[in-house]
């Protein structure tokens, strides 16, 4: 079908020509100026401006952001760290309701380094909203870590995944924590940063550092990175600065947005803007009139003096807006505060366990369990790798396996409590386990063994030998009477009764575990 758009105000990209008409056809541009073909569908501009789409050359998008980029003109979304599988680009590529996207996949960076600060990235709708594609590969749970990189060697099996995982160009992350309110990170040592560019490169991919200082600035330029994912904001640029990434031909994404939250400069006047308002939701609008406030002596004259200086020097400068979906942290001042560490795993394995108690044993999938925690597939797999570890984590946790080991000053009272604590929180969950047992060997290639050990006994195990240890030192014990089996003796015992009868084991039981068998071994 062939439309032509007239009466229109045509900008090229560089300036406003005299054509007025443009011509469409099968989607692509066939002509610009001359007449109009009798049987093209006509569109009136009506004196509009029109002009190529926009590029968003930094970005943590989502389905949800393509869709919204189009309203501003933005129809390609450079993605610089995020989740895209294969399958998912295939099928953002094949609609038209949303931007385009080219990704990086995961940033290169040492253990511990920029990003993970603020915890295993969550994702927002990457995997939930975007349709499936039937000739898509299934989800491999390590496209999803950090390929955190401490020896070259790393590095080139790191770079080779990326590539293998269809990433556009490769992000490399340079970052001590200064600027971004986290002062102290691992930064990437020279040996890997020149060696992802020399692989990058090898595979024909451009590389893009994360940089915030004038030395990250002038570490990425001398590595040969092709472009710098921001502007340093630590200080005013100088002659000798510019001229490196000049001489270096090195592009730049100032992101100056990001540089503005980051200065506690927020964006009230661009929320109020009725052009801005009207396209966006109230979340991003909240987004929108916060910042992040993590590096207020920066100074924004200096970040506007640096991109005048690159500008003139001839730099190729790209837009980047560097925003991601809407989060608490950036709907107030101060650093980001989402759930990580402790409280993300705790969070994620309460949904877990009231995923399994409503939906029952046979319907529980991590899908399930990730709706329920409002994040995505991605951060339960890069914990636990299939189903079954998953459910052995929400288990312990729910069976409260990890406690104070009692002290009451003699072996049999310590023991006692110890079991007893052992079956009264354990024995709720054993007809789980069960279940568990039976599937563990063909989903996941763990024995029944190896579950009932990782499920029941590490944690009493743990406090046996605590036990164990300061009765000896008590003077209770023979030492030459322990060996690893009359150790572990009396857990061994309460964890068979458990899987066994699937109820706890009784208070008389267990004083006849330790009274009549275990005491006696140990002290002849």
């Amino acid at each position: 079908m062939v439309t032509a758009i007239t009466n229109a105000r045509v900008f090229d990209g560089e300036g406003v020509i005299d054509a007025t008409t443009v011509l469409i056809d099968g989607g692509v541009i066939r002509r610009v100026g001359g007449s109009v073909p009798t049987d093209a569908t006509v569109v009136d501009a009506g004196g509009g401006t029109l002009l190529p789409g926009l590029i968003d050359s930094h970005c943590h998008t989502g389905l949800g952001a393509l869709r919204l980029a189009l309203r501003f003109g933005v129809t390609t979304e450079l993605d610089m760290m995020g989740y895209w599988t294969p399958g998912q680009r295939r099928a953002v590529a094949e609609r038209d309701d949303v931007a385009d996207v080219r990704a990086a996949g995961m940033g290169i960076t040492p253990p511990g380094g920029h990003p993970t600060e603020y915890g295993p990235p969550e994702g927002d709708d990457f995997e939930s909203a975007i349709p499936s594609d039937p000739t898509a590969d299934a989800v491999d749970p390590a496209e999803f870590e950090f390929p955190f990189c401490s020896t070259p060697e790393e590095t080139v099996k790191a770079i080779e995944r990326q590539v293998a995982h269809g990433s556009d160009y490769i992000k490399i992350m340079i970052e001590d924590g200064t600027v971004v309110g986290h002062p102290g990170l691992p930064v990437i040592s020279d040996e890997v940063l020149t060696t992802a560019v020399r692989e990058a490169h090898r595979h024909g991919r451009l590389t893009v550092a994360h940089v915030t200082t004038i030395e990250g600035t002038r570490r990425a330029v001398a590595a040969g990175v092709d472009g710098l994912g921001h502007l340093f904001i630590d200080g005013a640029h100088t002659a000798e600065i510019v001229a490196e990434i000049v001489a270096a031909d090195t592009f730049v994404i100032p992101t100056l947005t990001v540089v503005s939250s980051a200065l506690g400069r927020a964006g009230a006047g661009s929320a109020a803007d009725e052009r801005v308002a009207g396209r966006l939701p109230a979340e991003w609008l909240e987004s929108l009139r916060g910042s992040m406030n993590v590096y207020p002596q920066g100074r924004w004259d200096d970040a506007l003096g640096t991109v005048a200086a690159l500008q003139a020097a001839g730099v190729d400068l790209l837009a980047g807006t560097d925003t991601t979906a809407p989060t608490p942290a950036t709907r107030k001042a101060g650093p980001p505060t989402r759930r990580r560490g402790p409280k993300l795993e705790a969070a994620l394995l309460q949904a877990a366990w009231d995923e399994l108690t409503e939906a029952g044993y046979a319907a529980f999938t991590m899908e399930g369990v990730a709706v329920r925690a409002k994040t995505s597939r991605a951060v339960l797999y890069r914990r636990w790798p299939n189903r079954p570890q998953l459910l052995v984590a929400a288990l312990r946790q729910h069976a409260g396996l990890t406690f104070e080991v009692p002290d009451t000053g003699t072996l049999r009272e310590d023991l006692l409590a110890l079991l007893h604590h052992m079956t009264a929180r354990v024995g709720e969950v054993t007809g789980v386990l069960s279940f568990l047992i039976a599937d563990s060997f063909t989903e996941a290639g763990v024995s029944p063994s190896v579950l009932r050990e990782r499920a029941l006994a590490d944690a009493p195990l743990y406090g046996t030998a605590l036990i164990i240890e300061r009765a000896v030192a008590r003077g209770e014990i023979d030492p030459s009477r322990l060996s690893p089996r009359i150790r572990s003796l009396p857990v061994d015992l309460v964890r068979h009764d458990l899987i066994m009868t699937q109820m706890p084991v009784p208070d008389a039981t267990l004083v006849e575990i330790v009274d009549r068998i275990f005491l006696p071994l140990v002290r002849g």
